[in-house]
């Protein structure tokens, strides 16, 4: 599975802005325990995301493009709620990212279906 993830990540480092599954996004992240809207506990300690408008169960690669650095992440969960915002993911997923310092980054991701 790890190969696989990581062979994903490559391709998608590698796959030009005009692929039609390709898309950016600003991705924030989010770490407080609470009842998502899919009726799940969050945890922030696993890959999960909030999304306005993918179903929940939804596996989403995203790739931190600078670093190369990407993750699996399920939604679990609807939001962000901020303006220009499209993914919110757990504290996991953003370390793993490398994106929990700066708080937001753009990043690419890729609907992998459920």
């Amino acid at each position: 599975m790890k190969t696989l993830l990581s062979l994903s990540i490559l391709l998608l480092s590698l796959i030009k802005p005009v692929y039609a599954g390709h898309r950016k996004v600003v991705v924030s992240w989010y770490s407080s325990p609470q009842m998502t809207a899919s009726g799940k506990v969050f945890n922030p300690f696993h890959l999960t995301a909030a999304s306005k408008s993918l179903p929940f169960g939804t596996r989403v690669l995203v790739v931190n493009p600078k670093t190369r650095r990407g993750v699996v992440v399920v939604v679990t969960d609807r939001g962000p709620y901020t303006r220009g915002r499209g993914l919110d993911v757990s504290y996991r997923a953003a370390r793993e990212l490398g994106i929990v310092k700066k708080g937001v980054a753009r990043l690419d991701y890729v609907v992998l279906g459920k």
